[in-house]
């Protein structure tokens, strides 16, 4: 559903109004590449740490250390996957 002109003209002030009182928030919120770039440094750091604990985890016979490193390679391919498709993590209401 589309906004009216009344309900666009709103959202524009408010808009300009952040923008002049908070311009460092109003940048923040307008850019999406923050997020993104945010979720591809979580999901390398997952992959950096996963493998190791898996290789570790084998060579010590831990099943504990292969788990984690499993968790952690199946979260990285999540985070990865939602980044490339463009989900988004929140809750809507």
């Amino acid at each position: 559903m589309g906004l009216t002109g009344e309900e666009r003209r709103r959202l524009d002030e408010v808009a300009e109004g952040l923008a002049r009182d908070h311009p460092h928030l109003a940048r923040r919120l307008t850019r999406g590449r923050l997020r993104r770039l945010h979720r591809r440094q979580v999901a390398s750091a997952l992959l950096i740490v996963a493998l190791p604990l898996i290789v570790l985890g084998v060579v010590a016979l831990q099943a504990l250390l292969v788990t984690i490193g499993c968790l952690a390679l199946i979260a990285a391919v999540i985070i990865a996957a939602g980044e490339r498709r463009g989900w988004r993590w929140s809750r809507r209401r």
